[in-house]
């Protein structure tokens, strides 16, 4: 469970930065192709960082690995709240985050998955897998949902968004300390 609420926490939280994000630079820029720019940044290091990510998710503890890349990104969105908030963003900023928010989540997304099966074994197996993906696929609609009404509710400002974001994190971290794992 705590694995799952974890899962649920962590691509909501990506999923809703992919919308704050992208506002965020069409707000500094008015160019779309600035937008396409930040998406390329955070998928770059999927493509390349993602190809050890499984290595990393095999040869290290997978709890504690999966701690280290969640407080990584919860310092990236600390700081991305704090530079929103304090008005000192700057499109570099946006651009070097979600490259280093694309490091994090290339190696969390295999340490997380290849933690299902040494936590549950036979039919719980399978049910774990299948609430695996039922929460990145629901995550797709409560996170951008979300944090479109909340950047609406706040005049267009994307600074919640990440307070937000830090805020769920703590609590991924939390879950995933609570975790049984051996």
């Amino acid at each position: 469970r705590m694995l799952w609420f974890g899962m649920l926490g962590h691509s909501s939280a990506m999923w809703a930065d992919q919308v704050a994000r992208s506002w965020l630079v069409w707000q500094l820029t008015g160019s779309a192709t600035a937008i396409g720019i930040v998406s390329v940044f955070r998928a770059l290091p999927l493509i390349t960082v993602g190809l050890i990510g499984g290595v990393i998710a095999d040869r290290f503890d997978k709890r504690m690995t999966l701690l280290i890349t969640q407080m990584w990104s919860l310092v990236i969105y600390a700081a991305m709240a704090i530079l929103i908030l304090g008005g000192w963003i700057e499109l570099w900023h946006v651009y070097s985050t979600a490259f280093l928010l694309g490091c994090g989540m290339a190696i969390n997304q295999p340490v997380r998955t290849s933690m299902i099966p040494q936590l549950l074994t036979g039919s719980l197996l399978l049910n774990a897998l299948s609430l695996n993906s039922i929460a990145i696929n629901v995550s797709k609609l409560i996170g951008p949902a979300g944090i479109g009404l909340l950047i609406a509710a706040n005049g267009d400002n994307v600074g919640p968004a990440y307070v937000i974001a830090v805020v769920v994190y703590i609590f991924i971290i939390i879950a995933t300390v609570n975790i049984d794992y051996k």
